[in-house]
């Protein structure tokens, strides 16, 4: 066997010894899902891939819709009874009338606080696994993608988008979506029920809305670019912890204990900054839409005073407008509100998809079909590779028969690692061509060539 030997020092775009290879990079060969590859630039496309997932629980969702709408009547149900009871019943003395329609309203109350949990209920399933298949296919996914990707990517960063930022996608689909579609069920039913009491009313009510409208839009447009930067910072802090902790002997043999204290505190307070900012913008739309809300009710309590005093419309009606106005602001009210947890879901979902869209390192490699059966002899003719602009290896060659024993004998960065990582194709080489059984290694399925390979890292405490 002849070698070459190139006695460079071996780097990564991480820092690390190309020797010191994560073993969580080492896939199974096992397959996820197939992922859509579309790119979630915005939070249209990142709904549409959530909604690629929520689609699989149809029958749970139709469901969902079926309780909202019954919901729906019950709640309008409740304003038409009072308005009935004061003008039908209080006006004009019927205490049995009124007693009978005092029960009918606290049954419709009941079935819809009951209705009210049976969609908690089946909305937290639909939820619960879809971010279980979420999380299931990054997982899949990542099982798959290339060795330079963990090299370009630290693994607090990863287990900050598998944990945090799924957990931000969770909060969203169990608190957001069932309030979302309640909402707009909610404003459509109660404007239908405003326009049927007094049009003229529903008028004044409406009045508001694109106020409303442009400050939800306003407040919006910063919420969303303040959580995706929380989110940054946050994967960035998680990293900094997990590398600092696993390499804690070498902080401590260099005295780094000061300046890794320092780097801690720098990327934590950009986090606190970053959701300071975040917060405080997601927090002034409650008071505004409180306000805005409120002005609305006065507006419309003295139109409607008005109008009842010139014998236009009673009292009935008045009351059970205004209690159709409140129905019609708390859903306008609550989706601004949901906006910034819809915001903070999206900007987590698109940190996710930036992963499932990531190539992996097979490629276009369909087929898993049995490659024939290996003798194991192994040829390196003039390979030439490096992990960044400096080269590691240059023209190596080299021919292992069947049955030898070889060994790789070198200072630290010479290569040795580097071998092995292109004889199990984790990286592919630059020039040259590495043959196994005189067949070239490319056109080798990967993992039908790994699972033919064995290997035992240096970490392995055995050794």
């Amino acid at each position: 066997m002849s070698v070459t030997p190139q006695a460079q020092p071996s780097s990564r775009p991480d820092g690390k010894k190309t020797a010191d290879l994560p073993t969580a990079a080492f896939g199974f060969g096992r397959r996820g899902e197939p992922v859509p590859k579309v790119r979630a630039k915005n939070t249209r496309a990142a709904i549409r891939r959530l909604w690629g997932y929520l689609k699989r629980q149809r029958a749970a969702l139709a469901g969902v819709i079926a309780l909202v709408l019954l919901g729906l009547a019950l709640s309008l149900a409740g304003p038409y009874l009072i308005g009935t009871a004061i003008d039908r019943y209080i006006a004009l003395r019927d205490p049995n009338g009124l007693l009978q329609l005092c029960v009918l309203l606290l049954a419709v109350y009941i079935g819809g606080s009951a209705v009210s949990w049976l969609q908690t209920y089946v909305m937290s399933g639909i939820a619960g696994r879809t971010v279980w298949e979420l999380r299931r296919d990054l997982f899949a996914h990542m099982q798959e993608l290339p060795v330079h990707f963990f090299d370009k990517t630290s693994h607090g960063e990863l287990m900050s988008r598998t944990t945090n930022d799924i957990d931000n996608v969770s909060n969203t689909l169990n608190q957001s979506l069932l309030q979302l579609i309640t909402s707009v069920v909610t404003l459509i039913g109660s404007l239908t029920m405003m326009l049927l009491l007094n049009g003229w009313l529903t008028l004044v009510a409406l009045v508001i809305i694109p106020l409303v409208t442009g400050v939800a839009r306003q407040i919006g447009k910063r919420t969303k670019s303040q959580f995706k930067e929380q989110q940054r910072h946050l994967g960035a802090l998680n990293g900094f912890i997990e590398e600092t902790i696993s390499g804690q002997k070498v902080v401590k043999i260099y005295n780094r204990e000061e300046l890794a204290a320092q780097q801690f505190q720098e990327i934590n307070a950009k986090l606190r900054q970053a959701g300071t900012r975040a917060q405080t913008f997601s927090g002034m739309m409650g008071p505004f839409m409180n306000l805005l809300n409120h002005t609305s009710f006065i507006l419309l309590a003295v139109a409607g005073g008005w109008m009842a005093y010139n014998g236009w419309t009673t009292i009935g009606v008045i009351v059970s407008f205004l209690n159709y106005s409140k129905q019609f602001s708390g859903p306008v009210n609550e989706l601004a509100n949901q906006y910034n947890m819809i915001q903070s879901g999206v900007a987590g979902a698109e940190r996710v998809f930036e992963i499932l869209d990531t190539d992996t390192e097979f490629g276009n490699e369909d087929s898993r079909k049995p490659q024939e059966a290996i003798r194991g002899e192994v040829e390196f003719d003039r390979v030439t590779f490096g992990y960044g602009d400096t080269p590691v290896l240059r023209e190596v060659s080299f021919t292992a028969q069947p049955g030898q024993v070889i060994a790789l004998v070198g200072p630290t960065g010479s290569g040795k690692t580097t071998i092995i990582n292109l004889l199990t194709r984790f990286y592919e080489i630059s020039e040259g061509t590495i043959r196994i059984d005189g067949k070239d290694i490319r056109e080798w399925d990967k993992s039908c060539l790994r699972s033919r390979l064995g290997m035992v890292l240096q970490s392995n405490p055995a050794i």
